[in-house]
């Protein structure tokens, strides 16, 4: 994993990352690398950058080659807007030519994680699995928002494609429910094909297993504030991505300032709100749970101790737990957010619409070095750490370095800053 900030006022958006990638081992084991590349210049001759976090790879292509060859593809063309450059980016994206054994993993991938999750550990009850897969499909299409419609064409090609697979992953399914599920007057290749359809509108879900981040921030040709935006992508299908958009900021007169983290953000959110969000949360369920067992025994002692009807103990007890879930937990949350924009996140903000450049730069590099000392003061495996690069966009002077790390001396390779201003 990672951690990566960024820093935005009017002045300037500055943008920090990491160098550590975590690479898991076939039989479960996990290493991390203190020298991966995150952060990037989207454009050679514009202000805008880009920083990735989560997966290293897009359909097994490192992201350092897709940016560096969208960098190359961009040449000196420039957008109004940063949306412009996101838009442009994610074309780019559906562009490339996958190969076919990339496509291939990605797809056995999905579906043995559909089949783990949906099929394989569903409850056996002697029903009919036509109606079982029937009421998945509505949970999966009532619980995961589309991200992306696949056309008709995209689903039959690949059910094409991969036939075989299919039938053969299915047919040992089929083995596994058969008798107990499988009614005898259940037609097989029927249900085969509603697994088949069932797949494809999982993979077109926004569930996310593996997935990459994309910040990309700076300044539009027409853009005097900076703007960031973000999504997340897992894979692609055809000409079809899985694609989230996550984020979008832009800095005005009235939004003058936004600190956003990325990836690893419990540790850098505590910072911001005053509270670790999962301290929070677990705060906020346990209140929720005492107060239920409060008014079941305000409940229990009206039963064992006045004389009333049980219909009208019983509208006692639901009136207590609407006072208590539609109007005590809702203040409470009210105050809680309210407190803690008031007495910790606006502070910051305030402070962060002062800073110049450099100051905004070291703010995002220490943000991000918190994150890294809480790994180290944990037993848990450092996933945030190394070298921070940190870089500063600005109207007037562009993508500036703050900070970088190479893997070679530049005075060692003259030819290397030659190249790369051609």
């Amino acid at each position: 994993m990672t951690a990566e900030m960024g820093m935005i006022n009017k002045h300037a958006v500055a943008l920090a990352a990491d160098s550590a990638v975590t690479v898991r081992q076939p039989n479960g084991d996990s290493k991390v690398y203190n020298s991966a590349n995150k952060l990037f210049q989207l454009s050679r001759h514009e202000p805008v950058g880009v920083m990735i976090y989560g997966s290293a790879s897009f359909m097994g292509i490192p992201w350092e080659t897709i940016i560096k060859l969208y960098r190359k593809k961009l040449r000196n063309k420039k957008f109004n807007y940063i949306e412009e450059y996101s838009k442009d980016f994610i074309k780019f994206l559906k562009s490339i030519d996958i190969p076919d054994e990339n496509e291939e993993e990605f797809i056995k991938y999905k579906f043995s994680s559909f089949i783990e999750n949906y099929i394989l550990d569903f409850n056996k009850n002697p029903i009919y699995l036509s109606k079982w897969l029937a009421d998945t499909d509505i949970i999966i299409k009532k619980n995961f928002q589309k991200i992306q419609n696949f056309s008709y064409f995209i689903k039959s090609h690949y059910k094409k494609k991969y036939a075989n697979y299919f039938n053969e992953q299915l047919t040992e399914i089929k083995e596994y429910v058969t008798g107990e599920i499988i009614k005898e007057d259940e037609d097989i290749n029927q249900i085969l094909e509603l697994l088949s359809n069932l797949f494809f509108d999982y993979l077109e879900s926004s569930y996310f297993e593996s997935i990459s981040g994309i910040v990309i921030a700076g300044f539009g040709e027409k853009e005097i504030y900076p703007s960031l935006e973000s999504f997340e992508i897992e894979g692609k299908v055809g000409n079809s991505l899985i694609i989230e958009k996550r984020t979008t900021i832009n800095i005005s007169t009235k939004h003058y300032a936004d600190v956003v983290p990325f990836a690893q953000t419990n540790t850098i959110k505590t910072f911001i709100y005053g509270i670790n969000p999962a301290l929070e949360e677990k705060a906020i369920d346990e209140l929720k749970s005492k107060s239920l067992q409060l008014i079941n025994g305000i409940s229990q002692t009206l039963k064992e101790n006045l004389i009333l009807d049980d219909d009208i103990i019983e509208n006692i007890d639901n009136q207590l737990h609407d006072v208590v879930n539609n109007s005590f937990l809702e203040q409470y949350y009210s105050y809680l957010s309210n407190y803690k924009y008031k007495n910790h996140t606006m502070p910051i903000l305030k402070t962060v619409a002062q800073l110049q450049k450099e100051d905004l730069g070291a703010m995002a590099e220490s943000l991000v070095n918190i994150a890294s000392i809480d790994k180290k003061m944990t037993m848990e495996l450092e996933s945030v750490g190394g070298p921070i690069d940190v870089a500063i966009i600005s109207k007037g002077d562009g993508f500036i370095w703050y900070k970088r790390k190479h893997y070679f001396k530049q005075e060692l390779n003259p030819d290397f800053l030659m190249r790369k201003e051609k």
